[in-house]
């Protein structure tokens, strides 16, 4: 037998406890105890009242449950098995059910439901019950005595019975006018025509799986392509224009006969594209090629109508022989360090020399390349007067040279 844990308190023969009568006429009954003394029979016969229902539920559920109800504190638990013991005794609430069970019970009444969830009766007749046991149709046939009726009429034709306004005295044979399809050899369809789902983009357009994606008629030579209710696109006799982006895995291929080609090749580590664009002021017109990371090259017509060709990095040819006389050649050029070594790229002065006294006299004349710098009066001279002068020099090659004429 499953455990439970909670008993009944007070419950003994000749237990103290509070008559019913004293009990029900008790003031501390609906307010409680709130002053004063209480006596041990007045609790006892509240613990008992209590106990004694806890103690009939928790030995109910532990009875049906077949789980023992234990003093452990844990109401969830013990709610759980509440509901399952519930469940043997008591049928869930079903709004079915409960629309059936507010019918009222009366003899040759047939229930049926009026709707969701509710529920009617109507008569049923000593008829009703007898179609009602049968077993199968012919069986039903039979009671109503129209088995030999359904044998006779099963090859007629009622006289009054057409097809398509077509009578039923023969064979018969329907055009697709007849059922307003079109013919296997084509026709006209008026409207717009839905493949899969209906059609949302309506006029003459035919829409595929989603009800408006597909192709409309826009004007005369013109067919208009449409994606979620947006035209992309469109059709006409000069070709095909998209006002989005287009994307091809393949190779994108111009021309009739000898083909211009756009292609990738799909490992490149950076996207590349043309762009064809312009800033409406010294550069009206720029076809650029470039990458993620920038531009490779451009060629740009200028406002005077010239052409610049421009390259962002170095020009490296397969083959000089497009260069003619106006070009110098190998062997008849400078290299960078010969024409640095054939012109000046600085100038400065030397350092400064004082010439010895000679009578009383500086020199005649500065050395050659060398230039007066200064003059002064001396009067340890006979003229009071001393001279210097410093080299001229420059900086050709890779280093300072004196001039020395």
């Amino acid at each position: 037998m499953d455990k439970n844990d909670f008993k009944p308190f007070a419950t003994g023969k000749g237990a103290n406890v509070t008559s019913q009568p004293d009990w029900e006429a008790l003031p501390a009954l609906l307010s409680g105890f709130t002053a004063g003394k209480a006596s041990s029979a007045q609790v006892n016969k509240a613990l008992r009242q209590a106990s004694f229902i806890a103690a009939a539920l928790a030995q109910y559920t532990a009875s049906k449950s077949g789980q023992d109800v234990l003093d452990d504190g844990d109401l969830s638990g013990f709610i759980a098995k509440m509901s399952a013991a519930f469940g043997k005794d008591f049928q869930t609430l079903d709004a079915t059910l409960t629309a059936l069970a507010v019918l009222d019970t009366g003899a040759d009444k047939l229930p049926y439901f009026t709707g969701n969830d509710t529920a009617g009766q109507t008569d049923l007749t000593s008829v009703g019950r007898d179609i009602i046991g049968k077993d199968s149709i012919a069986d039903i046939l039979t009671y109503l005595g129209l088995g030999e009726t359904i044998n006779l009429a099963k090859n007629a034709v009622p006289a009054t019975r057409r097809v398509n306004s077509k009578p039923l005295t023969g064979d018969i044979t329907l055009s697709a006018g007849d059922v307003g399809a079109l013919p296997i050899a084509g026709g006209r369809l008026n409207g717009p025509l839905g493949i899969g789902t209906d059609n949302a983009l309506g006029g003459n357009s035919i829409v595929f799986g989603d009800n408006d994606t597909g192709i409309k008629w826009i004007s005369d030579g013109v067919l208009g392509i449409y994606a979620n209710n947006a035209q992309v696109g469109y059709i006409d006799n000069s070709g095909l224009h998209m006002s989005v982006d287009v994307l091809t895995n393949g190779i994108l291929r111009a021309g009739n006969g000898k083909t211009l080609t756009l292609s990738s090749a799909n490992n490149s580590a950076l996207n590349a594209g043309f762009n064809l664009w312009g800033d409406g002021g010294n550069r009206p017109t720029v076809i650029e090629l470039g990458d993620d990371q920038g531009w490779h090259l451009y060629s740009q017509r200028n406002t005077d109508g010239s052409i610049q060709f421009v390259v962002n990095g170095q020009v490296i040819p397969g083959n000089y022989g497009n260069f003619d006389a106006r070009y110098l050649t190998s062997g008849n050029v400078y290299t960078k360090g010969e024409s640095d070594n054939r012109y000046v790229q600085n100038i400065q002065r030397g350092a400064p020399v004082w010439p010895g006294k000679v009578d009383e006299y500086g020199p005649a004349e500065a050395p050659a390349g060398c230039f007066l710098t200064q003059a002064r009066h001396d009067p340890t001279t006979a003229y009071g007067v001393t001279f210097a002068y410093r080299p001229l020099q420059m900086w050709v090659g890779n280093g300072w040279r004196t001039i020395n004429g």
